[in-house]
């Protein structure tokens, strides 16, 4: 999963946790229909690369962790199962769940949901754009999903 956050970043997933993550399904029968019923909670890492667009070339004017650099964390997808789908800003009884951790990110530049004022410019474009795993991380699982259901 890789989505493009516009000016030449981009954010993507890595590597799938896997012993992290887990997937519980079972089929029965109900009222006569196959009926398939899952649990799927998914651990992966990610990268995030700036915008070519920010000057990369060493400064010695700033300390090196406020330089343009790719930004990494973790990405959780949870709660989903037969009874939930990807609905962003829905009811958690209702919506897939994610959270996204950050590795070396300076605590002044996040407010625990966003880049907070303080943020370079390239760090909370990355910041912000990592949310959009989100989606891109949602859309792969309902794929597979899919693909169960078909069986």
């Amino acid at each position: 999963v890789e989505v493009e956050l516009g000016k030449g970043a981009s954010v993507a997933v890595t590597e799938l946790l896997k012993r992290q993550s887990t997937v519980h399904a079972s089929v029965t029968k109900k009222k006569g229909k196959r009926a398939l019923y899952y649990d799927v909670d998914v651990h992966a890492t990610w990268t995030a690369e700036p915008a070519t667009s920010f000057d990369l070339s060493p400064d010695d004017s700033a300390p090196a962790r406020d330089r343009p650099r790719p930004l990494e964390g973790t990405v959780r997808l949870y709660n989903v199962s037969h009874e939930t789908r990807y609905e962003p800003g829905a009811d958690p009884t209702v919506a897939y769940m994610y959270q996204l951790g950050y590795k070396g990110l300076d605590p002044k530049w996040f407010d625990g949901a966003r880049a907070t004022p303080a943020a370079p410019p390239w760090a909370a474009l990355l910041v912000n754009g990592a949310h959009e795993l989100y989606e891109g991380v949602a859309v792969a699982v309902d794929r597979l999903i899919a693909e169960l259901k078909k069986k």
